[in-house]
């Protein structure tokens, strides 16, 4: 839901511009002890919008190159970025942010500090001393070191409240496109980094 908003933010200030990003995959590992939260999109790629230009990969490319280099995806008093970087993985463009919180055990819960850093069509709740990441059914979990469960409304990961790592993995439900592997390939030969 952040990247369509980021998307449809986008659009709205560049008209008839860009296309869209979009990613196959979004992996996320909190770990509560050392405050390090990091984020791995697989397979990015740029969607043509029904008004897009006729280079709106390179439109998309430079928007990509912006997201590397803001510093304020959250209010940098609760969460610094300590690296992005793009890389080759197998045959797609993939993506990494790593963030610091600056002080975890300041958050009422962990499910708080959690809501906070991915609220994007999630749900956190603590029930009975467990910790609940709620999706609604039509997202995919494709992995989690919580304990999943599938309703016919909702996907649902638990994990214990002591739990100070937690690993999960959501597939986006948007297909097609075109990989941005091209772009990154080229860039890096042109600056002698492959």
């Amino acid at each position: 839901m952040k990247k369509l908003i980021q998307c449809l933010i986008f659009f709205l200030l560049l008209p008839l511009m860009a296309g869209c990003l979009s990613v196959g995959e979004r992996a996320y590992k909190l770990d509560y002890t050392t405050g390090i939260f990091e984020i791995v999109y697989h397979d990015i790629r740029s969607i043509k919008g029904d008004n897009s230009s006729a280079d709106y990969l390179a439109d998309d490319w430079k928007t990509l190159q912006n997201d590397l280099i803001r510093v304020d995806d959250y209010n940098p008093k609760v969460a610094s970025v300590t690296s992005k970087e793009l890389f080759r993985e197998n045959e797609t463009l993939a993506g990494k942010a790593i963030y610091k919180i600056q002080c975890p055990e300041c958050f009422p819960s962990k499910a708080d500090l959690l809501k906070m850093l991915h609220a994007d069509e999630t749900r956190w709740e603590i029930i009975n001393d467990e910790i609940f990441l709620i999706l609604p059914s039509d997202r995919t979990l494709v992995s989690t070191n919580g304990t999943l469960f599938k309703t016919s409304n909702n996907i649902i990961s638990v994990w214990p409240l002591d739990t100070n790592l937690f690993e999960y993995t959501i597939a986006e439900n948007q297909g097609g496109g075109e990989s941005l592997l091209p772009r990154y390939l080229q860039e890096n030969k042109e600056s002698g980094g492959g």
